[in-house]
């Protein structure tokens, strides 16, 4: 079980077995030792979750799955949480179709089922219908759009010998003072750089969720306006899936995300650097929605 979720294939662990130990197994054999851990699964993705996270993330990172003789691509939805402890904490892994909003609307729900009360922010990419899913469950959440998603599809109008002229320039928007300073920098660029302006109507389009997290100090800037923290959890999960590039089933992706998260989830046994300054700064700017689920 701890080869297997360590990124290990089932030939790989029959062959260790066979030179460490001089024991062969079936693949069907090593299988059914390792569907052992489903109940731990089950138990890990129905346990109550604490009523308030001031910051979660959301992605989903893709893999093929054979099924039925057919490969087909098939999306696993990450949620990570920041605890009112300042701790890190995988909230849900599930399996689904390509990432959609209606297939998002149904994981956040069954964050709500499994005792999540209320949210702060949020962080998302920029897929169509993201934020509606979000808010159709929690509707006082802010949405904060990944920053380096948006410089991404930007720069994807520019020509490639461009594109690091563009990007210099484009940090003068997120690097700014304030929202209203990053608004104006905004405008210099699509006033200043008229080739510029296309790429730019997305910016107008989702500037309230682009800008939310100027309402924060530097501390939680720098925590929320991108969706890195959770994409360097899902580039783990791809190290530990290099050496299959073909799931035989849903059931063996689940199983080795899960246990992969829990070796993952042993290394963040320690709170987010500075997190009582930045429990202050939260109390300020939310304080009797944060004081009731402090007590």
């Amino acid at each position: 079980i701890s080869m297997y979720g360590r990124g290990m294939t089932i030939s790989e662990i029959n062959a260790h077995l066979e030179e460490i130990y001089g024991l062969t197994f079936s693949a069907s054999q090593i299988s059914r030792i390792t569907d052992r851990v489903f109940e731990e699964i089950d138990n890990w993705k129905n346990r109550p979750l604490q009523k308030c996270y001031p910051f979660v993330f959301m992605d989903a990172i893709h893999f093929n799955i054979k099924s039925n003789g057919k490969v087909s691509n098939r999306a696993a939805y990450v949620v990570l949480g920041i605890d009112l402890e300042g701790k890190k904490d995988i909230l849900s892994i599930v399996i689904g179709e390509n990432e959609s909003s209606k297939f998002w609307l149904k994981v956040v729900d069954e964050l709500r089922t499994r005792g999540i009360e209320d949210i702060f922010t949020v962080s998302i990419d920029g897929l169509k219908g993201f934020s509606d899913a979000v808010l159709t469950i929690f509707p006082e959440t802010k949405i904060q759009r990944c920053m380096v998603h948006q410089i991404r599809n930007t720069l994807r109008y520019m020509n490639y010998q461009d594109r690091k002229s563009y990007a210099q320039q484009l940090k003068s928007i997120y690097n700014a003072t304030n929202a209203e300073c990053a608004f104006e920098a905004l405008e210099t660029l699509k006033n200043d750089l008229p080739e510029f302006a296309p790429a730019l109507r997305s910016w107008y389009t989702n500037w309230s969720e682009l800008s939310h997290f100027f309402n924060f100090p530097m501390e939680i800037r720098k925590m929320i306006y991108t969706t890195n923290i959770i994409e360097s959890l899902n580039s783990q999960f791809r190290k530990v899936s290099n050496s299959r590039s073909v799931y035989p089933s849903e059931d063996a992706l689940l199983k080795v995300l899960f246990l992969s998260s829990k070796n993952i989830m042993k290394k963040w046994n320690q709170k987010v650097r500075g997190w009582e300054g930045i429990l202050r700064m939260l109390s300020i700017e939310y304080g009797e929605r944060l004081e009731k689920y402090l007590k």
